[in-house]
């Protein structure tokens, strides 16, 4: 199928290189990354402990005949099974029939007994899914979905739209001297998928998981239910109408083959040989019998009697061999037997017979005695369907050679059975004979089994063989086995949610890791002075008397009265300090005639009384004149006010009256009036 774009070849290589596909968007392919093996340090902290989920898991397994139930409760201790049991179809509530969802409902609720948090897994026929192994380089962890579904694309074309697509690392091989990643993918069709949920849905119940049965299978193999699982092993399930070879290595399915052997083929074998047999039996019986032959002298049977005579002398001097004398003598023999009668021919044998002979004989039940066939045994069944069986063991042989040429020379070392069919020791010998390899039966239900006392395992060895789908599915869970519900998608994106809140994680453990630190200063410059304040109240409590409230106000009284009498002198000499000033900041060159001082009166700021708005603090009128040379009049002037400027006590001088004075003795002078305000108490 060619992929929009480019081939499916192009995108993986853009992928690999690091390259974006502008043109793909995203229908078919992932665009997150894809799950890791390893989790980050915070996802340990806020993932669950998915090694010790507590809960019960149901497998429900729809088959052909029946539907069969098995529920187990999974703690730290491991796996226990509360209870199975097979429920078989009646006559109009087969799985295609439309009273069907309702029954499936009935039959949950009995066994559920009011559970309503029971996770629920069932299985998409094996029929109708594709696995495929596939080797990807070592790409980032962001790739890996990318990497996987474009080499699939690339060995199997498929439409994503109407496919399920879900995927398996398998750990690192060697191809062609290149390091890479072994992936499992399987294919499911979605309509499929969608008309399972729907059929639960519709029952009243939500799945939790759906698989496939080499999957469940795998769970079984993961979760150590079967002695040397670590070792590589094959499952040989032997079905109604086919049969499928799975072959685990280290609790990984490495390798998926379906074949067209199984009861049905075993079954037409058996009708086929029965038949052959019953024609030549009745073509010989219908041939008329030839004339009879003179008959022999009775002798009856000989006896050989070897009598051995060495003649001396002759053996050493000649070298002949020793000499050898037959005596044969007959022997008194039994009467001759009776023709035997003619036996009747019997029944020929149809497909249904074949089936019932066959499943009777091997599962050691009752056979009806007017059945055709019903008076072989256990061996001669095996024996007359050994066309099916010796071909069914054909294709076992092809494929572990299959296996261990791919694999690098690895070989099956154990061989399981499964299926009911499969409790038929004489028929295990007969598949595994020529093997060479030991074979067993796969029974995770069997004696050994975490068990509790009211689970209902059935005591034949066959009835539990055919639950082995079902106690894997009840076996089941998120870290073990491939969920259709649970794909890659959602786990990419499962993974980018635990990666956005690890971020978030990450800085407010920063933020609490600042504030913590801002309270640590905090508290230590709070310690500062918490220790300087003891040191000041250590320094109070040498004080005698002590300072307490009554003194504090009495030395404020004290203050405040020394201030008004010191107020009061400063206002009485104000004006004799504003004259000394002037004195001291007067030129030789510049004379006063006479120096006025006008100040706010000190009773009624003393009252009280506001002073008027833009009243000052008093000003002083210099009335004088400058003598010396007329044209220095000026600068001379200048100089005495800038020196009032200057002073502290002075402020704004203002020249209200300037005149130059011609005296009658000669000479010129500059009369002056100034108006300086006084500086106001506090001001620069």
């Amino acid at each position: 199928m060619a992929a929009r774009g480019g081939s499916s070849t192009d995108k993986l290589l853009r992928i690999i290189r690091g390259a974006q596909d502008p043109g793909d968007p995203g229908a078919g392919a992932p665009g997150a990354p894809a799950r890791r093996r390893g989790r980050a340090v915070l996802e340990q902290f806020t993932a669950p402990r998915r090694a010790a989920r507590r809960g019960v898991v149901v497998g429900v397994d729809i088959a052909p005949t029946g539907l069969r139930l098995a529920k187990m409760a999974h703690g730290a201790d491991g796996p226990r099974l509360l209870g199975c049991r097979e429920v078989p179809f009646g006559p109009k509530t087969g799985p295609d029939s439309p009273e069907f969802p309702a029954f499936l409902g009935r039959q949950l609720d009995e066994f559920l007994q009011g559970e309503k948090a029971s996770e629920i897994w069932s299985l998409v026929p094996g029929s109708q899914a594709e696995l495929l192994h596939v080797n990807i380089p070592r790409v980032p962890p962001s790739r890996i979905s990318d990497t996987v579904y474009w080499t699939a694309q690339k060995e199997r074309p498929f439409d994503a739209a109407q496919f399920v697509m879900d995927y398996e690392l398998q750990g690192d091989v060697d191809d062609r001297g290149i390091a890479k990643r072994r992936v499992l993918v399987y294919l499911v069709p979605a309509a499929e998928v969608a008309r399972v949920r729907a059929l639960f849905a519709e029952a009243g119940h939500r799945l939790a998981g759906l698989t496939i049965s080499p999957l469940a299978l795998q769970t079984i193999f993961r979760r150590q239910r079967v002695p040397g699982a670590d070792r590589p092993c094959a499952n040989v399930f032997i079905g109604r109408n086919w049969s499928r070879i799975d072959i685990f290595s280290q609790g990984d399915l490495v390798l998926s083959r379906g074949v067209n052997t199984g009861l049905t083929s075993l079954a037409d074998a058996l009708a086929e040989a029965y038949n052959e047999r019953r024609r030549a039996r009745a073509e010989a019986a219908a041939r008329p019998a030839p004339a009879p032959a003179p008959a022999p002298a009775p002798q009856g049977d000989l006896e050989l009697e070897l009598e051995l005579e060495i003649l001396p002398g002759e053996a050493d001097a000649a070298g002949a061999a020793p000499a050898l004398e037959l005596d044969l003598e007959p022997a008194p023999g039994p009467e001759p037997a009776p023709a035997p009668e003619p036996v009747a021919p019997a029944a020929r044998m149809d497909a249904d017979a074949a089936r019932q002979v066959l499943s009777g004989r091997l599962l050691g039940r009752d056979v009806p005695p007017d059945l055709p066939g019903a008076e072989l045994d256990e061996a001669q069944v095996v024996e007359l369907a050994s066309a099916a069986v010796n071909r069914l063991g054909r294709q076992l042989d092809r494929t572990f050679r299959h296996f261990s040429e791919t694999n690098g020379g690895m070989v099956v070392e154990r061989m399981f059975f499964s299926g009911s069919l499969s409790s038929s020791r004489v028929l295990l010998d007969a598949l595994a004979g020529d093997l060479g390899i030991p074979a067993d039966l796969l029974d995770p239900l069997g004696p050994e089994a975490h068990a509790s006392p009211g689970a209902g395992l059935p005591a034949a060895q066959a009835d539990r063989l055919a639950l082995n789908l079902v106690a894997g599915l009840a076996l089941s869970g998120p870290d073990g086995t491939p969920n259709l519900l649970h794909t890659y998608r959602e786990k990419d994106r499962a993974q980018a949610a635990i990666r956005q809140g690890n971020a978030v994680y990450a800085v407010f453990l920063l933020v609490v890791l600042m504030l913590a630190g801002v309270w640590f200063w905090q508290d230590g410059v709070a310690g500062d002075r918490r220790a300087e304040l003891g040191a000041l109240r250590l320094r109070i409590a040498d004080f005698s008397p002590a300072v307490d409230q009554t003194l504090l106000l009495s030395l404020a009284g004290e203050l405040g009265e020394k201030r008004r009498r010191l107020k009061d002198l400063s206002s009485r000499y104000e004006g004799l300090a504003l004259f000394n000033e002037v004195s001291a900041l007067l030129p030789e060159s510049v004379l006063l005639r006479s120096v006025a001082v006008e100040l706010p009166d000190p009773a009624g700021a003393a009252g009280g009384a506001k002073a008027p708005a833009g009243a000052g603090a008093g000003f002083v009128v210099l009335d004088g004149q400058v003598a010396g040379d007329p044209e220095i009049f000026d600068a001379r002037l200048a100089a005495f006010l800038i020196r009032l400027e200057g002073s502290p006590l002075f402020e704004g001088a203002v020249i209200h009256e300037r005149q130059v004075l011609r005296p009658a003795a000669g000479g010129e002078a500059l009369r002056f009036v100034v108006h300086v305000r006084v500086r106001k108490e506090g001001a620069a």
